[in-house]
């Protein structure tokens, strides 16, 4: 008996480390990512990768609704608390198995793209890999903290600036390709994950609505 007991313990700890990821987006409802995110989830179902994708009213602008993204990744690391989870944004579409994340052990997992024209290193938060782990939830709730700090700043400034304050964090640096702006990351292709930066054709329409 007490063999078996440790066995189903060995089992379950292993399952824990090297669960599938879960993929989450959302989008808001009544809005052009309607349309925008059934792309994703066809991308999804073409590589049988598990997903939660789950459409929300519309905060009143487009702002709000993008610092609506670290409820959302709270809501769903909670939901799944063995599993790792990567959120994607609604605009992206797979193109090819995502295996650099089968095998991850950190508490999360960015990707830092060189913009030539600010001359610096900026976090894309398009693709972000967390981990099943304690510091991954407290980086989530001091990211929720940031949002309201800053509450009129890009929500991936936000992010950057909440990995900062945690040294304690295992960060892993996701290859160009896990968060590839289809425009101005092109020769850092192919893609595995491509963004499409929806916001540049609908934030105004979000916002007017």
């Amino acid at each position: 008996m007490l063999k078996r007991c440790l066995l189903v313990f060995f089992l379950t700890f292993i399952f824990s480390i090297y669960a599938d990821p879960i993929y989450i987006a959302y989008y808001t409802v009544n809005t052009p990512y309607e349309e925008e995110v059934i792309n994703l989830k066809n991308s999804l179902d073409q590589f049988s990768l598990p997903y939660d994708i789950q459409g929300v009213p519309s905060l009143g602008s487009w702002q709000r609704n993008t610092q609506y993204k670290t409820l959302f990744i709270r809501d769903m690391v909670n939901k799944y608390p063995d599993r790792p989870v990567v959120y994607v944004d609604a605009d992206a579409i797979v193109r090819s198995p995502p295996i650099f994340f089968d095998q991850l052990e950190c508490d999360v997992a960015v990707h830092h793209f060189y913009n030539k024209k600010r001359n610096f290193l900026e976090l894309l938060s398009g693709t972000v890999y967390f981990g099943p782990t304690e510091n991954a939830k407290k980086l989530i709730d001091k990211w929720i903290e940031v949002n309201q700090e800053f509450p009129d700043q890009w929500d991936q400034k936000n992010l950057d600036i909440a990995i900062k304050r945690m040294p304690e964090l295992k960060i892993v640096e996701l290859p160009p390709s896990y968060c590839l702006i289809f425009d101005t990351m092109k020769d850092q292709g192919p893609a595995v994950i491509e963004h499409f930066q929806a916001s540049r054709r609908f934030k105004k329409i979000v916002n007017s609505n």
